[in-house]
Parts: structure tokens; C-alpha cells; sequence
């Protein structure tokens, strides 16, 4: 059920018309500011038991990546919003944000000059794709995830990967699977 003030939109997909709504809404798990939602609305790190509005995001989100402890939100201005847990600084904050302000939607620092065309939340990490294939990356990894180099393990802002430069980078999936040789988790992302 909407509510007043609350935007509507009209989709049509072969001849099947529906209604939604472009207010994002989260519920379930609310540690460490996962659902975005002020701490008036479920207390610090409270759950949400029903669908509530998240705060603060623009009115024009398209598509919301949903990590671990994290969301990432992209609009149609080609911007992008983080809520939720930034040990790992993977809301693009860096690690000096202030822990009682992660469940506030705020735009990742570092893509001001980047047209993001779509996102990606993981377990510790967030990634970003420009629309000319640039791939960014942000937030923590053990062996290499971040794919910016040997030894780099954190990556506080976003940062371009160097080495994909010129790759026209179309997505970037989570492979959740564990390579059964080396034990290691890894990034897969397809180029076009």
C-alpha cells in the first residue's frame, strides 16, 4: 500500500501494465545499519519487521545491490548511495565515518566524475561499472578480490582497475563458490 507523497510509476512489459513505486523499502536484519533506516524507525541496529521506506535516497532509483551488511542504491542521474556496515570501508566513506551514521543513505565519495551504469554489493566489497566499462572497486580483501595488485588489500574509496583499462567491463557477478585447489574466493566480472 502506498502512502501519501509517495511517487508512482507505470510499466508496461508486453502489453501487461503495473503499477510501482520508486521508494526503496527494506525490512529483516538491521545490524550495523544494514536497512537503512534511522534509528527512531528500529532502534540502533534494530530489525524491521515489515517493508519501511529507506530515507534519504533520491527519487529516482533504478536498481539496489544488496550485500551482506550493505546496499547499494544506482539512479537514473547515473549517481550512487551506500547504507549499512563500513568496517570493511565498503560504502566508500573511508574508515573514519562515523559508525552511528552507516545506516544513512549517503552518495560513495570518489564517483562524482563517473556515470555509473550499474553496481554491485558484496560481503566486504562494492564495485561500480562507469558507462564507459571502468570497473571500481572499494572496500577490503585477503587475497586479491579487490584486483587491483599484489598487496592491496583495502581500497577505502573507490578506485578504477588499472589493468582493465580499455576493457568495456559489462558486469560483475560474486562467484560464491570456493576454487576447490586453492581454497580462494574470487571476483568474475565479462567484458563485451
Amino acid at each position: 500500500m502506498l502512502k501519501l507523497g509517495e511517487s508512482i510509476r507505470r510499466v508496461e512489459l508486453k502489453g501487461v501494465r503495473r503499477w510501482m513505486s520508486s521508494v526503496v523499502m527494506s525490512f529483516g536484519d538491521g545490524h550495523q545499519g544494514a536497512l537503512g533506516l534511522p534509528t527512531s524507525t528500529t532502534g540502533h541496529g534494530g530489525d524491521a519487521y515489515e517493508p519501511t521506506p529507506v530515507p534519504g535516497l533520491p527519487s529516482d532509483v533504478t536498481t539496489v545491490s544488496a550485500g551482506h551488511y550493505h546496499s547499494l542504491a544506482l539512479t537514473a542521474q547515473a549517481q550512487l548511495w551506500a547504507w549499512g556496515r563500513n568496517n570493511e570501508a565498503q560504502l566508500g566513506r573511508g574508515l573514519q565515518a562515523p559508525r552511528d551514521s552507516w545506516n544513512e543513505a549517503e552518495r560513495v565519495q570518489g564517483l562524482d566524475k563517473v556515470n555509473v551504469r550499474a553496481a554491485f554489493a558484496s560481503g566486504v566489497i562494492s564495485a561500480a561499472i562507469g558507462d564507459d566499462g571502468s570497473l571500481w572497486v572499494w572496500g577490503k580483501s585477503k587475497r586479491g578480490q579487490l584486483g587491483l595488485g599484489e598487496g592491496i588489500i583495502e581500497a577505502v574509496v573507490p578506485s578504477r582497475i588499472e589493468a582493465l583499462a580499455g576493457e568495456k567491463i559489462a558486469k560483475v557477478v560474486r562467484n560464491i563458490s570456493i576454487n576447490p585447489v586453492t581454497q580462494k574466493m574470487c571476483t568474475t566480472f565479462f567484458t563485451m
